[in-house]
C-alpha cells in the first residue's frame, strides 16, 4: 500500500514537471515568435528597429531547448542514430539501451557542470545584455538545472530498464 501511495506520488510530480515545462517551452516560442513579429514590422514600417529583438531571442532559444531537454530526455526522444541496430544480437538490445542511457546521463551530467562554471562566471563578473542590462547569470542557471534534471532523468531510465530486466 506505501509502495502504491509513493508510485503515485512521483506520478503526479513528473506529470506536474511535464506540463511546466511543456508550458514554459510553448510560451516562450510563443514569445519569441512575437518579438521576431515585432522586430520585422518595426523594420519594414517604421525607420527603426527593435534594439533588443536580439538579446530577446538570444535568451529565449536558451530557455526554450533547455526548458525541452528534461522533456525529449523522459521520452528517450533525443537524436537517435540507429546505425548499429542491426549490428546487435536481440539478446544484447537491452543492455545497449542501458548503456545508451548510462551514455545520456554521463553526458548531460558533464554539460550541468561545464554551465555551472559558466553561470559562476556569468555572476561573478555581473554579465549583462547589452540594451536590456538583464543579467544573464539566471537564465545560465535556469539551463543548469535543466541539464541536471535531464541528466537525472537518463540515470533513472537506466536503472529502471535494468531493473525490468532483472539483473
Amino acid at each position: 500500500m506505501a509502495n502504491t501511495g509513493g508510485q503515485g506520488v512521483w506520478a503526479r510530480s513528473a506529470a506536474a514537471c511535464d506540463r511546466a515545462l511543456g508550458l514554459l517551452a510553448a510560451a516562450t516560442l510563443f514569445f519569441m515568435m512575437c518579438v521576431t513579429f515585432a522586430d520585422v514590422i518595426m523594420r519594414k514600417v517604421l525607420p527603426g528597429t527593435f534594439p533588443a529583438a536580439d538579446e530577446l531571442t538570444k535568451l529565449s532559444l536558451g530557455v526554450l531547448i533547455f526548458a525541452a531537454l528534461p522533456l525529449l530526455a523522459a521520452r528517450r526522444e533525443h537524436l537517435v542514430i540507429s546505425l548499429f541496430d542491426g549490428v546487435f544480437p536481440k539478446a544484447m538490445n537491452r543492455i545497449r539501451l542501458i548503456v545508451i542511457d548510462v551514455a545520456s546521463a554521463v553526458l548531460l551530467g558533464v554539460l550541468a557542470w561545464r554551465l555551472a562554471l559558466t553561470a559562476l562566471r556569468f555572476g561573478e563578473y555581473d554579465d549583462r545584455t547589452m540594451f536590456l542590462g538583464a543579467p544573464i547569470a539566471p537564465f545560465a542557471w535556469f539551463m543548469v538545472a535543466a541539464a541536471a534534471l535531464s541528466c537525472v532523468i537518463a540515470l533513472g531510465l537506466a536503472i529502471s530498464r535494468w531493473r525490468a530486466s532483472g539483473a
